[in-house]
């Protein structure tokens, strides 16, 4: 059943669009100056509520959320690709725009973020950290005061109350537990968006292909969405996928490949070492029947904003190079095997070594041995750490010592020239764009 909506919603000086955190809102970037607008929507109908294995809590719960809406302010612009992304349970973040805006905007592609959690556990207690209708309506308990999702009963939950954060299966369960609702959700919204559906916020715009994008609490709702069943049942008028490609970030994907949609799945070395799921993780072999690609790359870590997640603690260097310039990238190559068929570049794993403490090879300087190989780990100027004592979810940076930097190249001139080798490389590996080139500077070295 197709939900109905409403919109745009109209701003006024005491009535505004909630943005989420600021390292992932609109802040990052001003959209009138890039020629694109912002509509917030409201979305109800009705949708079942699911268990984290699939269970059906309760059929046909009503609902009303809300979706936010990027889109060209030219329709001619438009690209005819949309990304489709459920709001993060912390703090009703939007990580896909975070990492990938300057991308989307490029090409002309079309953004709406999800409201699809609750945010209440139970009906006594907030999340861990409080994000969803909860947060919106915090902010402003009038405009949001229609928006409500499923809440599971007393009797569901009470088990749940006191899971520790440490318990990380238990703790998605948790977190479920908020977004029951949000599969169905996000299945109605693709389906409307993508068939022209009367009255969606795309309604005028051509829309031929839809990307489904999550970063770790959401790369893991869109695996959910795929074992499920969500994505198989999903379709067209002609029987075809309403959802043309999933991309995962920092999660582990589906266990089963889709086997009409283009599957990327992305790890930090945090995730390959253990760090910000609770145990070691691995993508599996890349195959092109169905269209899978699994990337590892060394020297990076779980949050992959555009600042660290935690301030500096004063007893390290918080790893601040730009990788999320190879998303864009991949986005880039996820999209041409969308529309034309080219297969996305192939990249061998993280080297794994039992003998080492945390499972890892690594070479001289400390840094991670094969995956997608940048110029950061091959002109190496530190020694890159997948978490912080700080915040297990934040890289460290270690300067190398001027003797070391010394013996490995030389002088400054000559890594500065590695260095801009290494990036032409990317280029010509399909993982940097050549307008990202400018971004990826060498270190400042002190050595002559």
């Amino acid at each position: 059943m197709l939900p109905e909506f409403e919109g745009p919603i109209e701003a006024t000086a005491a009535s505004r669009v909630f943005h989420g955190e600021d390292t992932t809102g609109r802040a990052l970037v001003d959209l009138d100056e890039a020629g694109y607008v912002e509509e917030e929507w409201f979305v109800a109908g009705t949708a079942d509520a699911r268990g984290a294995d699939g269970s059906i809590y309760a059929v046909d719960v009503p609902y009303t959320t809300r979706l936010l809406v990027r889109r060209p302010s030219d329709p001619a612009r438009f690209s005819g690709s949309v990304h489709l992304e459920p709001f993060h349970v912390l703090g009703e973040g939007s990580p896909t725009w975070g990492v990938v805006h300057t991308q989307i905007m490029r090409r002309g592609d079309a953004w709406i973020g999800v409201t699809v959690n609750s945010g209440v556990f139970g009906q006594y207690d907030r999340l861990v950290v409080p994000g969803g209708i909860s947060t919106l309506q915090d902010a402003d308990p009038e405009r949001y005061a229609r928006l409500h999702l499923y809440v599971a009963d007393l009797d569901a939950v009470a088990e749940l109350h006191d899971v520790p954060m440490t318990d990380t299966a238990r703790i998605m369960e948790r977190i479920n537990l908020a977004i029951a609702q949000g599969t169905s959700i996000l299945e109605q919204v693709a389906h409307a968006v993508k068939t022209g559906a009367a009255g969606n916020p795309l309604a005028a715009l051509p829309v031929e292909r839809l990307y489904a994008s999550g970063w770790s609490q959401t790369g893991m709702f869109w695996r959910a969405f795929v074992e499920h069943g969500l994505h198989a049942r999903c379709r067209t008028d002609d029987g075809g996928p309403v959802v043309d490609a999933f991309f995962i970030g920092v999660a582990p994907g589906p266990a089963e490949h889709p086997a009409d949609a283009v599957l990327v799945n992305l790890l930090s070395e945090g995730e390959v070492i253990g760090a910000g799921f609770g145990s070691a993780a691995g993508v599996p072999r890349n195959t092109d029947t169905p269209r899978f690609r699994g990337y590892e790359i060394p020297g990076t870590f779980h949050s992959w904003s555009k600042q660290a997640v935690q301030p500096d603690d004063g007893h390290a260097l918080h790893n601040d190079h730009p990788w999320y310039v190879l998303v864009h990238a991949l986005y880039d190559g996820m999209d041409r095997w969308v529309r034309d068929g080219t297969p996305m570049a192939e990249e061998p794993r993280v080297q794994r070594d039992r003998d080492t403490d945390d499972g890892v090879a690594r070479d001289g300087y400390g840094n991670a041995l094969g995956g997608v190989r940048t110029p950061w780990t091959d002109v190496p100027a530190a020694r890159y750490f997948p978490s912080c004592s700080c915040h297990p979810l934040t890289g460290v940076m270690e300067p190398l010592p001027d003797d070391v930097l010394r013996d490995r190249h030389g002088t400054r001139a000559r890594y500065e020239q590695e260095f801009a080798d290494a990036c032409d490389a990317l280029v010509r590996r399909r993982w940097l764009l050549a307008d990202d080139l400018p971004l990826v500077r060498p270190a400042v070295l002190a050595i002559d």
